[in-house]
């Protein structure tokens, strides 16, 4: 895991040791404290799922989770193509749209992806993404799954 602050700062995608260069992006913006504790079990799976393909890294954006969840997304974080960004000012209530932009701003893929904590996708979810960034022809396109 590197911590935002951590980062060197022009860190390429192509240098991370042992590792592919970096395609995929997936920003996870995140607030658990009381009452949204499953949160934490999702984003576990969540991880575990993305942090399966090698040119993958996940960005886990915390917006101000209460100081358990905090521990523990820390301790999730805690793997190889991972990065943690705290929220400097987090917004009362949850703003994800402004937490996602934190986490656009540290990711180092070609493509990104903005995905809730709280979902699930299918296993081919990712080879199904490249496949259609690969097919993209405008770098400006984006691609909306409800």
């Amino acid at each position: 895991m590197l911590l935002e602050s951590e980062r060197p700062c022009g860190l390429e995608s192509t240098s991370r040791a042992g590792y592919l260069p970096i395609v995929l992006s997936v920003v996870f913006p995140v607030r658990c404290g009381p009452g949204t504790e499953y949160l934490l079990g999702r984003l576990d799976a969540n991880l575990a799922y993305f942090g399966g393909f090698d040119d993958v890294e996940c960005v886990v954006v915390d917006s101000g989770s209460a100081s358990g969840p905090r521990a523990h997304i820390r301790r999730a974080c805690e793997r190889p193509r991972c990065v943690l960004v705290d929220d400097p000012a987090p917004q009362t209530p949850f703003a994800p749209g402004a937490t996602r932009n934190l986490g656009a701003e540290r990711a180092s893929g070609d493509t990104l992806v903005f995905f809730d904590v709280d979902l699930r996708c299918m296993p081919d979810f990712v080879p199904r993404v490249r496949a259609w960034a690969d097919a993209r022809r405008d770098q400006t396109t984006f691609l909306m799954i409800p």
